[in-house]
This record gives structure tokens, sequence and C-alpha cells, in this order.
């Protein structure tokens, strides 16, 4: 499907990310739950919350393999129908959902430094009890169904759009067109002179998708920076050394988390959406944001583990014990085999 060597990189990129997205937010679930230190509180339940969406994130794309494509004025996300078990219908709902699922991502850290403002701000607390929590969890999902059915109905293929991209596919994925299914913005589209015009359909589409991510983004640096000084004032909120320890530390998880949707989901995104706008083309490079969305759900887990005591200390112990196994197991097939050797049955 994919001829150029970054395009198969990006594709082993995915499948390895995959893996291991998989098994570090099963082992999380399984550290938050067991290894969770008392006065974490309700917060664990968001970490479980973010941990069972990236791992359905995860899933959802292994099924899709969605693989996103820009050139000149135009950015599309693609799905192989030929090689998927389903429909070209199921897949079409399939791609939008994925595309939906990342907008529930650009926005799910919105959500995560609110909560951690309000675990600093005890005026703030009452806004995350109850069932206040329980709607502050569906805001992620209802920018997530925005997202989608944006994608599905304001940027829904039609027949001149397919027959424009037609070549590009063949060259770039090697299919037809009949064999893919694909959601995305043409902004300028030319009509039978050549002429290219603002396509505003499009225009509307993406300024939902801005206000989605500018929303999203404007809460983290706002809520961010309220953490950052009202932790310089956590002896003030907390009422002994283990409570500022754990706000340090989840502060600190939080700053990482930050950086890792920064990176890998806002910037990529924001570029691959500017890009066409002002017709820059990108071509197979675009297939950055594509490995971005894949590698994120593997790599958010790790500040979690590497920043809270609790959790490294029960990984660094969970690595010490295979390790020791690892050692004793070599160790116990030679004592057996010398054994076997020294038995009597062996002397005649």
């Amino acid at each position: 499907m994919l001829k150029s060597p970054f395009s198969i990189f990006c594709k082993n990129l995915q499948e390895t990310s995959t893996f291991i997205s998989l098994v570090l937010n099963v082992y999380l679930i399984i550290l938050i739950v067991y290894k969770s230190p008392k006065k974490i509180g309700n917060y664990k339940y968001l970490m479980i919350y973010i941990c069972v969406f990236e791992i359905l994130y995860t899933i959802l794309g292994v099924i899709t393999k969605p693989f996103v494509h820009s050139y000149t004025s135009r950015v599309i996300v693609i799905v192989d129908v030929k090689n998927s078990m389903f429909s070209r219908s199921v897949n079409k709902i399939l791609n939008s959902l994925i595309c939906g699922f990342y907008g529930c991502s650009v926005s799910i850290f919105a959500i995560h430094f609110m909560y951690r403002y309000g675990a600093l701000d005890k005026s703030y607390q009452k806004h995350f009890k109850g069932w206040k929590m329980f709607v502050l969890c569906c805001i992620p999902i209802l920018y997530g169904i925005i997202w989608g059915l944006t994608m599905h109905f304001i940027f829904e293929e039609d027949k001149e759009f397919t027959e424009f991209i037609r070549k590009d596919i063949w060259d770039l994925f090697e299919l037809p067109v009949e064999d893919i299914v694909y959601t995305g913005s043409y902004y300028y589209p030319e009509d039978k002179n050549g002429i290219q015009a603002m396509n505003w359909r499009a225009a509307g589409g993406m300024a939902v998708l801005w206000f989605v991510i500018g929303s999203s983004t404007i809460t983290v640096i706002y809520f961010g920076l309220s953490c950052y000084f009202k932790i310089k004032n956590v002896s003030k909120v907390s009422g002994g050394g283990f409570s500022k320890s754990l706000q340090r530390q989840l502060f600190r998880a939080l700053v990482m988390q930050a950086a890792i949707p920064l990176l890998l989901l806002y910037i990529p995104c924001s570029i691959v959406f500017v890009c066409p706008l002002i017709q820059i083309d990108l071509g197979n490079m675009s297939a950055f944001i594509s490995v971005s969305v894949a590698i994120y759900p593997a790599i958010d887990p790790l500040p979690t583990l590497i920043v809270i005591k609790n959790y490294r200390k029960a990984t660094i112990d969970l690595f010490k014990k295979t390790a020791k196994l690892l050692r004793e197991s070599p160790e116990s097939t030679s004592s057996l085999i010398r054994t076997s050797n020294e038995s009597p049955a062996n002397k005649f």
C-alpha cells in the first residue's frame, strides 16, 4: 500500500506503538487500582478514565489504520477498504469515529488540568464532586462527537473531489479510489476554467475544528499557569509533608503529560490544518500526523509511571523481581542437569 521509505517507516512505527500502548495503559490501570496513595482521592478515577480512553483509541486505530494525506489545498484522512474486514459504509463510520476520538483526545487534557487545579484550590473543588464530575468527563466526549460529525457530514466524499485525488492516491498508496474511504477538506476547488475559489463549507467545518483545538489549548494554558502559581503556596493548601510531596509529583506528571499532547497532537494537527489553507504542499511528510496520533497513547502513561513515587517504586520492584527470576532460571536448570547426571541410575 505504501511506497515511500518514510511512509513504510511510519506504518511500522504505528504497529509497534499499538502494542506498547495497550501494555502500558493496562499496566497503569492495575497500578492505579492497587498502588495509589490514599490521599490521591478521586483523581485516580480520572486517570483510569484517560487510560480506558487511550486503550479504546488504540484498538480503533488498529481496526481502521487511518492515514493522513495532504496535498496543496486539501487534507484527507484515508482508510483502506480493500484490506478491511468491514464494508465500505461501515468504514466510513469508523473513519469519522477515529477522527472523533482525535477530537476527544485534544480536549481530554484540558479537563485533566481543570481537575488538578481543583485539587489545589479548595474553593474550586466543589465543581468536581458528584454529578458535576460526571458532566466534566462528558465534555471531551461531546467535543469528540462534534469533531466526528463535522468530519462525517461536512467533509463527506464527493465525485469531483474523488476524481481529483484519483491519480495521487494511486501514486502514493497504489490503490484505486474505489478501494478507500476518505474524509477531509478541500479549501480551494477549481471550476471548469481552472479558477480556484474558497470552499466556504470547508472553511466553516474547519472553523468548528479550530474551536475545539483553540478552546482546549486556552483551557490548558489558563489552568496550567494557575496550577503553577498555586503549587508555590502548596504548604498553605496541604496539611502535611506527604500531601505537599504528592501534589508536586502530580503536577510534574501533569506538566510532562501536557508536553506530550502539545508535541504529538496540537502542533502536528495545526500544521496539517494550516498548510493546505496557505497552499503549502506537505506531500508524504503529512504522514507524521498519523505517526504522532499512534505514538501518543503509547507515550502518555510514562510520566505518571515515572513521576508518581508509588507507581515508580512498584515498577522498579517489578523489574528487579523479573531480573532475579531470569538470573535464577538458568542456575536452576543447570542444577537440575547436574543432579540428573549424578543420580545412581547414571552410574551403570
